[in-house]
């Protein structure tokens, strides 16, 4: 039998066993491990987060014992004070414990002796006056009672109630000085609210302050929006009023330019109208006189009387009319209208008195005998010449007979009396039978009825500006009757302010009412230039007699000669150069003005390329919106609102090309100096035609200055020749002296 040996398959399975046994010791030794590593892990992150907690535990601890060590050393520092204090307090405490104790032993000392033993001090000691603090009696009160020498009950008792009260005063004072501790902490308290009450109110001072300030930023903004719109409108108004004259110009030069086709036959046909005027005696008489003086007339109460009697007075002059029935014939035409009714009431079957001439004077029979008088005769019959200044001769009081007399110092006036010689003696004044034209010049120049009106319109403050009327002329009243009434120059300012249209005060207030007079009617004409560069609106045309200012000169000789008329053909070409000048003047100012108010309201002749408004919008239609867009304007200058935010509320459009944009006014402007280059030439052919007719013709002013002479026959357009030639466009287009002018077609050509 063989050998074999004894179970080897069971061996190799223990050895499997073996090594199943330690791997899966292995793999339970690992998980093992791998729980209790995830184990710490939560213990390593539990500890951590305690950590954590504890740290900022701590951390706070920390910070309270700093606080608290903080507080400890603040307190110590404190209570090193107070025991500084108390050192010092003890040191002299303990000094009064001496002295009161070296007073006590010298009591003692002498308590048995007859005088002390009954002494009221002995049982009653006043040691209060002695002792400073609490701590000092209580101390002086023990040594009393430990003194054995003492055996009595009753300074025992006194003294044991001392005590007591001492001890009561202690905890009195220990309230006190609770109470006064609360006290303090109420007065921080009550401090702690005044500091907080003193701020609010300094707050409320502060936003009133700034409300102060809004209010007058808004009040200063509303003012400026105001001005703004002010200026805005007149400048629009300038403009408007510009083109309008601008218009009326080009309408006035058309209308010049189909007058004058009527001119050339005109003055063919005057030569005959010279020799048929030539045989009629007022017309050889207005033929004397300078070309364009007509006979003055008084037609109105509104019209210049003053100026119509100097006016009369240089036609006499200049007519030499020495007769005073020719001149009262000649007066009594030139009154017509409503004035002539005045005239006749005022004048007709009347008498002339002397108010200040009585007839008691002594000095001769007739009034020439007082003219004549000497100033010592005067003087010597001084009681029968009533409100005359002394040392006046007669002929300083009754003036010499001619138009021009002046009776304000005699006091002549229009009378329904029966005349009164001069030497009738009855102590009255002396009346003179009829009234003469000098005397009635006289009255019209200084009673005329618009002149009394107007002093007692001025006196009670209700003379006004008319209409039409000029700043000039209405000052020129105010001058005129406030030295008649004895005004101030301060009096005719504020009558002068209070008596202005409403637009003329407005543009005082905006000149300045404080500012001299001078200084305001300067800026008001230069307003009113600037409004009316070519003239006042049509209504303001009134075609009256110019001012003559003519000399008194020697009359003329009748007839009239080849000299005489190149004299008034010279005169008359002069006067249309100087006419045409200032026309040209005018139109260069019209030009200039223009240029400034486009600018204004920045109108540019060629439009840039910039971006422009999409505008206006809805909310610039009405006046809040455009007051709302010139504050937020306002607000960008100040840097108050931005760029972005004004065109984010008002936004833009896109660019545009340039592009020229030329008005009809350079255009019209030109026109009109072409006119005027024509012109003239049209006054040059007009001078030689009238040199080789030999005729005398009246002149006219130019409409520019409002005046205009009538002519001695008005020429209508039916008298112009067929055979007229219009190829230089009229030929006279800017002549302003024609005497074929038709002052009815005019005025209806003008108001249409």
């Amino acid at each position: 039998m063989a050998f074999r040996r004894p179970h080897p398959r069971q061996r190799r399975t223990c050895e499997e066993y073996k090594a199943e046994l330690e791997e899966e010791n292995y793999h339970l030794h690992y998980s093992w491990c791998e729980q209790e590593i995830q184990n710490l892990n939560r213990e390593i992150e539990r500890f951590e987060n305690a950590s954590e907690e504890e740290i900022v535990e701590l951390k706070s601890e920390v910070s309270s014992l700093k606080s608290q060590l903080y507080q400890a050393k603040k307190d110590v520092r404190d209570k090193e004070k107070v025991i500084t204090d108390l050192e010092k307090r003890l040191e002299e405490s303990e000094e009064q414990v001496d002295r009161l104790r070296c007073r006590i032993r010298a009591i003692s000392s002498r308590k048995n002796t007859p005088e002390q033993r009954n002494s009221p001090d002995l049982y009653n000691p006043n040691i209060n006056l002695e002792m400073a603090t609490i701590t000092e009696l209580a101390n002086a009160i023990d040594g009393y009672v430990e003194n054995r020498t003492t055996a009595r009950d009753i300074l025992i008792d006194q003294i044991k109630g001392a005590t007591r009260q001492v001890r009561r005063k202690e905890n009195n004072l220990h309230q006190d000085l609770v109470r006064e501790q609360r006290r303090r902490y109420d007065a921080e308290a009550e401090r702690d609210n005044e500091i907080i009450r003193r701020q609010n109110a300094e707050g409320i001072a502060r936003k009133q302050t700034r409300i102060g300030v809004l209010v007058q930023e808004r009040f200063a903004l509303q003012l400026l929006y105001q001005r703004n719109a002010h200026h805005l409108q007149r400048s629009r108004g300038d403009i408007g009023l510009l083109e309008y004259n601008r218009d009326r110009l080009y309408e006035r030069y058309e209308k010049w330019k189909t007058k004058t086709q009527a001119e050339r036959q005109n003055i063919l046909i005057l030569q005959a109208q010279i020799l048929a005027l030539q045989n009629n005696l007022p017309n050889q008489i207005n033929m004397a006189l300078p070309a364009g003086l007509q006979m003055p007339e008084l037609s109105s109460f509104e019209q210049d009387h003053e100026k119509y009697v100097d006016d009369f007075i240089a036609y006499i002059n200049y007519g030499g009319i020495n007769d005073e029935v020719r001149i009262r014939n000649i007066l009594d035409r030139s009154v017509k209208g409503e004035v002539r009714e005045w005239y006749r009431r005022e004048f007709d079957n009347k008498n002339w008195e002397l108010q200040n001439v009585l007839d008691n004077s002594a000095i001769g029979a007739t009034i020439a005998h007082i003219r004549g008088a000497n100033a010592g005769a005067i003087t010597g019959a001084v009681n029968s010449f009533l409100n005359v200044p002394l040392g006046l001769a007669g002929a300083d009081i009754i003036p010499a007979r001619n138009v021009a007399e002046d009776w304000t110092i005699a006091g002549g006036r229009p009378t329904n009396a029966v005349p009164v010689a001069p030497n009738a003696g009855g102590g009255i004044p002396i009346i003179l039978a009829g009234i003469r034209s000098g005397q009635r010049l006289h009255r019209i120049k200084k009673h005329f009825p618009s002149a009394v009106k107007f002093l007692r319109m001025l006196e009670i403050g209700t003379l006004k500006q008319g209409t039409h009327e000029s700043v000039a002329s209405f000052w020129a009243k105010i001058q005129k009757y406030g030295d008649q009434l004895g005004y101030t120059p301060e009096q005719k300012k504020t009558s002068f302010i209070s008596g202005v249209r409403q637009d003329i005060l407005n543009d005082i207030i905006m000149i300045g009412r404080h500012k001299p007079i001078n200084d305001i009617l300067d800026n008001l004409e230069e307003m009113e230039l600037r409004s009316g560069i070519l003239g006042p609106p049509p209504s303001y045309l009134s075609y009256t007699p110019a001012p003559s200012a003519i000399p008194n000169i020697a009359p003329q000789q009748q007839g009239i000669s080849l000299a005489d008329i190149q004299k008034i053909i010279q005169e008359a070409q002069a006067q249309q150069k100087t006419e045409n000048q200032a026309l040209v003047k005018k139109i260069t100012e019209l030009e200039s003005q223009m240029t400034q108010q486009q600018a204004q309201v920045s109108i540019p002749q060629i439009i840039e390329p910039v971006r422009q408004p999409k505008g206006p919008p809805s909310s610039l239609k009405t006046e809040e919106g455009l007051k709302n867009y010139y504050v937020s304007e306002f607000l960008k200058d100040l840097g108050l609102l931005s760029k972005e935010e004004l065109d984010a509320d008002y936004p833009v459009k896109n660019f545009q090309r340039p592009h020229s944009q030329r008005s009809n006014v350079s255009a019209r402007i030109d026109r009109v100096e072409e006119g005027i280059n024509e012109t003239r030439e049209s006054v040059n052919q007009l001078t030689e035609e009238f040199q080789k007719l030999n005729i005398r013709k009246p002149v006219a002013r130019s409409n520019f200055n409002r005046s205009y002479f009538t002519p001695i026959k008005p020429i209508n357009s039916q008298y112009v020749s067929p055979d007229s030639n219009d190829d230089n466009g009229g030929g006279y287009e800017n002549n302003n002296w024609w005497t074929g002018y038709d002052e009815a077609s005019e005025k209806k050509n003008r108001y249409q």
